[in-house]
This record gives C-alpha cells, structure tokens and sequence, in this order.
C-alpha cells in the first residue's frame, strides 16, 4: 500500500477510535447465533442497491447454507464491526491452509461517517496479521477498495486434459 492509502486508512481508524462510537470486533462464535447474524450480514448487503438484485431468496438460502457448513468445519470467519453497541458493518470470509478468503460485506448506510467497511477490513487484516494467516485472499472481482487495501491481480487458469 502505498504511503498516501495508508495515512488515508490510518485517518479512517483514528476517526472511529477517537469518536463516542466505541468500535468493537468480534467473530461470531456460537451455532446457536449463527443464523441469525448471518441474516443481519445479508440484510447488510441488502442496503447496497448493486447487491441487492443479487439477494434472491435462493441467494439468501445458499448463503446460510454455506454460513452452516464452514461454520460446521471451522472455517467460517464472519465478522461483525459495532459502534454504539450495534452492527453497522459484516464480512463472511473463508479461514482455510492459512488463508483467508473474503466472500463478501456489508455496513449500515447510517454509519457512513465512520467508513464502517473500511473500518472492519483494517481490523479483520490485522486480526489475520496476528493470527498468523499468510495471505488475505480478496477473491474475484475488481472493487476499488480491494486494490486501497494492497491487492493485486492474479490471473487463473482452467487447463483441461483430453487423452
């Protein structure tokens, strides 16, 4: 990252941490939480209007769906930014061969003050920092903020063999 993106990060998590909004990161730990946050992580998402065509009812089952099963392994990373006590942004990422694979996000509209999703990406990167994670994984697509955060394009083949 480049030294005018970092002072632009830094800037972003002073603001939040020297506010009255107490932020706070924590994972969701418990099975019987589960479906319930991964339904205010959708409903997060929902509140982006590209995002929400997306979020079919189909959509939504699959998401919990997938929630369930990494859950179930140990491989389920969703994460949750508060401030004043509530939920204003939510990641769902994929914590596999030290490896963290971020799928997707979402915050609050009424946060926005705070960059809520930014806010919750510099701790999640620093939590996988100090969780010992090898690489952040922003997976597919071309969102502006994944390249502010340091990725880089990587490109993936399919090779298929014939006899």
């Amino acid at each position: 990252i480049d030294k005018k993106q970092r002072h632009e990060i830094k800037r972003k998590l002073r603001n939040v941490e020297q506010s009255s909004a107490e932020p706070r990161l924590y994972f969701v730990q418990n099975e019987d939480d589960l479906k319930a946050e991964t339904q205010a992580f959708i409903d997060m998402m929902a509140e982006d209007p590209n995002k929400r065509d997306f979020l079919t009812e189909p959509m939504q089952q699959h998401l919990h769906y997938t929630a369930q099963t990494a859950f179930k392994y140990g491989w389920l990373k969703l994460a949750f930014l508060t401030l004043y006590g509530k939920k204003s942004a939510s990641i769902m990422a994929f914590w596999y061969q030290e490896r963290l694979w971020l799928y997707n996000s979402g915050w609050k509209w009424e946060y926005r003050e705070f960059s809520p999703g930014w806010v919750l990406l510099a701790y999640l990167i620093e939590w996988a920092n100090q969780n010992g994670i090898k690489e952040f994984d922003f997976m597919r697509g071309n969102e502006a903020y994944k390249y502010k955060f340091g990725a880089v394009d990587r490109h993936i083949f399919r090779v298929s063999l014939v006899p």
